[in-house]
């Protein structure tokens, strides 16, 4: 397996720097410490060894105080010299014709390079690379990461012609990119080769559509295509050669060592009786899981009653609809009852509930009053609203009505199913079934499927997703507590994301539901997946709570990060695909892991495959917390390590909105489609129904 690293040498590895004591806060610097420099401490008399030092990276840089000289081995501070590698970079690509630089949030040099022209001629298309200096990540050296970043446009009329009215926007100028905000005087002389960047604002504004670019289905061959294409006409050149030599023209190998494999069995899903596919390729076949073997375990109600909503005018849809759930439809999609292994009360007088709006301005008034009139005993029946939705959730207009409804119905111990009007009537409407037809089991407590167990029953698994609202401007967290080993949760909560003590009075209570509900059982460990990593003011009120409770567990948080890795793409160059097989971990640094959790469970995957399919991994950091050792240690057993990456990725094959495979578990999923939809409410806060149902799917 190759990873898209290439070793390379400074061409002038040891250097003379000068280095001062104070800086501008917003100074471009990088820092010196003792650690990676002694010989300044030492030459200069310093005694304090916590001391940094700055050294001013390009001319905008304003530093002052004691000054400091030395020669310095750029292999001898790796930190330094990553900062002092991108700078050259920087500086290298600036002066190159049509080309842009600018530094990203995380750190990577983000190249910008012509792209094929599009249609619209007030348009530049740009090709983004993604660039980072890393140290010994599988080398005894410096090697370069280099990772596709996407397309943007630049416009081609610049600023001095037509000047955007907003202030939210980027700009290239002078070969590099940043925002206007930061427009400085002596780029103003050059004001008429200052352009912007197309964002959703200036699309509005200029009435420019964002040009379509058509997402290939191979997503893997496709980056690493793009990526050796720059490197071929960026990389290996003879002016980058003057400054950064290259041992290789090839990526560098994944050492076995740092490849792991999930057991079979952590790929294996249950359904009905326990039973399974025999065949390893079948399993992310969810949909023809269910139609062979039926659901894992039907719901438990047997007395479960539809109650539908919708919009007057739309009667004969709604009609349509029951009919397909009574029926299915053509040879595609069975009965629902059939399906999901459900049957469904009728009213004593054998009428469907119905509850009509008059329009979206006026539905949560009417749904209000009728179901007050109602009157519906859901302390014996167990129903489940089907809104017939007239809009879109995205649509602006009513963007908040699909949350409202939910609400409404929450507080009445009432779950719901949202279907859009217009694509019952569709011919793809076949499609949309098993997904409805799954999450309907969750909702009235049935398991769509199940994990295989691997033995860790001991683990108390808590999940913590974030949403951050930019229309609130808040961030939420959501929190699902008491995974089992079959995947199963017990309870959700949502609340800001600076209320930690709720999250730790959950957990205080998952833990005694654990005790209680498996008598026969110790509480081993507890694992965490968190959204973020878990900073030490976060984590020590959990340890002490559990130093107070009296268990002396090993606490394991493992940062989930919920975008798809794509800095780091691990690959097989042996298969046609070029992705690996579902199921493998590649670890890229200490306790940190790419997580594949793609459809690929063998190498005969389908031609057919759809671009949703072609899943990158997730990045995973694992991290151990221990009572009173100062926050989190990274002291983990091999054997550790391995059963919570199968503990993840298990968990991203229980996602049941839809039955194709996703890569994040739901440990993370769930918490986080929470947390998007609660600040809506009007109390900001889940009632009681809502959290120990799976009303949000």
């Amino acid at each position: 397996m190759k990873i898209n690293l290439l070793p390379f040498d400074v061409v002038e590895d040891t250097i003379d720097i000068e280095v001062y004591e104070e800086r501008e806060s917003a100074a471009h610097t990088a820092h010196i410490t003792f650690h990676d420099c002694p010989k300044i401490w030492s030459d200069y008399g310093l005694t304090d060894e916590g001391k940094w030092l700055f050294y001013p990276l390009d001319e905008k840089a304003k530093c002052f105080g004691s000054t400091y000289k030395t020669r310095l081995s750029l292999k001898s501070a790796p930190d330094f010299a990553a900062h002092y590698i991108k700078q050259m970079l920087i500086n290298h690509f600036r002066n190159i014709t049509g080309v842009a630089v600018e530094c990203d949030f995380v750190g990577n040099v983000v190249v910008w390079v012509p792209a094929t022209p599009v249609t619209d001629g007030r348009l530049k298309q740009m090709q983004r690379f993604a660039i980072k200096p890393c140290f010994k990540t599988y080398s005894n050296g410096f090697e370069l990461r280099i990772s596709y970043a996407g397309t943007s446009s630049v416009i081609a009329t610049p600023i001095s012609i037509k000047t955007p009215a907003t202030q939210q926007y980027r700009i290239l100028s002078e070969g590099r990119i940043h925002s206007i905000k930061t427009l400085s005087q002596q780029e103003k002389q050059h004001i008429e080769h200052i352009y912007p960047v197309l964002n959703r604002e200036l699309e509005r504004e200029y009435n420019i559509k964002r040009p379509y670019i058509q997402r290939p289905k191979n997503r893997y061959q496709t980056n690493i295509d793009l990526i050796k294409g720059f490197i071929g006409d960026y990389i290996f050149t003879p002016e980058m050669d003057q400054i950064l030599h290259f041992n290789s023209t090839d990526f560098l190998d994944v050492p076995e060592e740092h490849i792991l494999r999930a057991s079979e069995n952590c790929s294996r899903i249950l359904y009905g009786n326990n039973k399974s596919f025999s065949d390893i390729s079948q399993m992310d076949n969810y949909y023809s899981g269910l139609k062979t073997f039926g659901p894992y375990m039907p719901s438990p109600k047997n007395d479960v009653r539809f109650l539908y909503i919708l919009q007057q005018g739309h009667e004969e849809t709604a009609k349509r609809l029951i009919n397909i759930f009574k029926d299915g439809l053509n040879n595609s999609f069975q009965s629902l009852s059939n399906f999901i292994r459900q049957q469904f009360s009728p009213n004593a007088n054998g009428a469907i509930d119905t509850i009509y709006f008059r329009s979206c301005a006026t539905a949560i008034d009417d749904i209000k009053a009728k179901l007050n009139r109602k009157q519906l005993d859901t302390s014996n029946i167990t129903y489940i609203a089907i809104y017939l939705s007239p809009i879109p959730k995205e649509n602006p207009e009513y963007h908040e009505l699909y949350y409202k409804i939910k609400e409404v119905l929450l507080e009445k111990n009432i779950t719901s199913q949202v279907i859009y009007y217009s694509n019952v009537n569709k011919p793809s409407f076949n499609y949309h079934l098993p997904n409805i037809a799954c999450a309907i089991l969750a909702k009235i407590g049935g398991t769509p499927w199940a994990l295989q167990p691997t033995g860790n029953s001991g683990d108390l698994i808590i999940g913590v997703g974030a949403f951050k609202h930019h229309d609130i401007g808040e961030r939420y967290i959501g929190s699902a507590f008491c995974f089992d080993e079959n995947g199963v949760f017990e309870s959700l909560d949502c609340y800001k994301s600076d209320n930690i003590s709720k999250l730790v009075a959950g957990i205080k209570k998952a833990i005694g539901h654990f005790v209680v509900e498996h008598e026969d059982k110790n509480l081993n460990r507890l694992i965490i997946h968190y959204y973020k990593e878990m900073s030490d003011k976060d984590a020590w009120p959990i340890t002490d709570m559990l130093y107070k409770l009296g268990f002396k567990i090993p606490v394991y948080v493992v940062t989930i990060n919920k975008t798809e890795s794509s800095d780091y793409i691990a690959f097989n160059p042996e298969s046609t695909d070029l992705m690996p097989l579902s199921g493998t971990f590649v670890q890229i640094k200490p306790f940190q892991y790419l997580v594949y959790n793609s459809a690929k469970y063998s190498e005969v995957y389908s031609k057919s495959r759809g671009l949703k399919d072609y899943l990158f991994p997730i990045r995973i950091r694992i991290a151990r917390i221990d009572k009173n050792l100062d926050g989190i240690r990274n002291e983990i057993k091999p054997e550790d390590a391995q059963s919570i990456l199968e503990q993840v990725y298990q968990f991203s094959r229980m996602y049941w909105k839809s039955v194709k495979q996703q890569n994040l578990p739901i440990t993370v999923a769930y918490p986080e489609m929470v947390a998007q939809m609660v600040p809506y409410f009007n109390d900001r806060e889940l009632p009681a129904f809502g959290k120990t149902n799976m009303w949000f799917l």
